[in-house]
């Protein structure tokens, strides 16, 4: 009898052993974000829309995406005409959506949460869930 006792005991050890372990193994994961959800969305704002109303794109960030690639999926699902090019690893967008850089005497402007990013760098800058990307005529 005394070595079932025994046997029940070293059993229920084993079990809360492993049941400390798999504990431990989920909040050294969790906290390195490999269980937590990479969803979330951003926005895009074009604040110089025709008859000054400004036009809002929010969509899912995906891995890697930049305020390039953000801009490039707003115009695709807003059926906004984009003209851009790169070179020397700089970007210019030549045409937003009525913008035309060689017709006008102002300049596009992004910002990323109200921080202004140059133009040349917009695809280099990360956009992350809860970004705000604005894009004004200054």
């Amino acid at each position: 009898m005394n070595m079932s006792i025994f046997y029940k005991e070293r059993k229920f050890i084993k079990g809360l052993l492993l049941v400390v372990i798999v504990f431990i193994l989920l909040v050294v994961f969790s906290s390195n974000g490999i269980f937590r959800s990479q969803a979330g969305e951003a926005s895009l704002v074009l604040t110089f829309e025709k008859n000054g109303e400004g036009r809002k794109f929010t969509g899912e960030v995906i891995p890697g995406m930049t305020i390039l690639t953000a801009l490039i999926a707003s115009s695709q699902a807003g059926d906004i005409k984009l003209d851009y090019e790169g070179k020397d690893n700089k970007v210019t967008i030549n045409g937003l959506d009525g913008f035309l850089a060689d017709v006008s005497d102002k300049e596009l402007a992004f910002y990323l949460n109200g921080l202004k990013i140059e133009e040349e760098n917009i695809h280099l800058v990360a956009v992350r869930a809860g970004d705000i990307i604005e894009v004004r005529l200054e």
